[in-house]
C-alpha cells in the first residue's frame, strides 16, 4: 500500500506551511530520508523527507500552495504499486493562514504560473519593502521567483533577522542605526532593544531569538 507523506509541524504553533518547491518529480525513484520537497513556515525554511524508499507519486499540493500540518501532500509507492482511486481522484483545496489578514489571503491561495510572482517571493519582497516592478524575473516567462527578491536583497542590504525587523518597524526604528551582533553582524531582536534602551546592560539572550541565527 502507498505511503503517506504528511507536512511535517516544525513548531509547536504551526498550523500551515508553505510549498516553495518539489525537489523530485514524481514518477521518480528517492530512498528513505532524501529531501523530497522545500517548505517555509513564518519562522523558517525545511526540508521534507522520503519516510521510506519507493516512488514519489500522488502528489496533491502543488509549489505556493499553503497546506495545513499533517495533511497528506504526496505518496510514496513500490514500484509494482499503484495509487488507489480514491487517491487519484481526491482534489485538496489549498488553505490560507487562518490567522493572517484578511488582505493578505489572496497571496497564499496564488499558484499558477501565469502569475508574474510567485507567493512566496510575493511575502518575501512585501516583508522587505521592495518594488517588484524594478525586478527582473528569472523564472519561465519572466516570472519573479525567490531567489530574485532574495538577489536583490544582497545588493546593499542590511542583515537583519525577521523577528528584528519587525521590531525595529513597531520602534519606528532605522536598522542602519543598530548594530547586529548576530552571524556576519546580522541584526537580531535583542540589538533592536538594546539600541532602543542603550542604558540597559547585560542583558540576556532571549532563547525565542535563538533560531534566528
Amino acid at each position: 500500500m502507498a505511503k503517506a507523506i504528511i507536512m511535517p509541524k516544525f513548531g509547536f504553533t504551526q498550523e500551515t506551511a508553505e510549498i516553495l518547491k518539489w525537489l523530485v518529480p514524481p514518477g521518480s525513484p528517492v530512498e528513505a530520508g532524501d529531501p523530497i520537497a522545500e517548505v517555509s513556515t513564518d519562522k523558517v525554511d525545511m526540508e521534507v523527507e522520503a519516510p521510506v524508499s519507493g516512488i514519489l507519486d500522488g502528489i496533491r499540493y502543488q509549489e505556493g500552495d499553503t497546506v495545513p500540518v499533517t495533511a497528506v501532500i504526496a505518496y510514496i509507492r513500490q514500484p509494482d504499486e499503484t495509487l488507489p482511486p480514491d487517491i487519484e481522484a481526491e482534489a485538496p483545496t489549498p488553505t490560507t493562514d487562518a490567522k493572517a489578514p484578511a488582505a493578505n489571503q489572496p497571496k497564499a491561495s496564488v499558484s499558477t504560473a501565469s502569475s508574474p510572482i510567485t507567493p512566496v517571493a510575493a511575502r518575501i519582497a512585501e516583508e522587505h519593502g521592495i518594488d517588484v516592478s524594478t525586478l527582473q524575473g528569472s523564472g519561465p516567462g519572466g516570472r519573479i521567483t525567490r531567489k530574485d527578491v532574495e538577489a536583490s536583497l544582497e545588493q546593499g542590504k542590511i542583515r537583519a533577522a525577521p523577528a528584528a525587523r519587525r521590531l525595529a518597524r513597531e520602534y519606528g526604528m532605522e536598522l542602519s542605526n543598530i548594530s547586529g551582533t548576530g552571524p556576519r553582524g546580522r541584526i537580531q531582536s535583542w540589538d533592536v532593544q538594546a539600541a532602543r534602551e542603550p542604558g540597559e546592560s547585560g542583558r540576556a539572550t532571549p532563547a525565542a531569538d535563538v533560531a534566528e541565527i
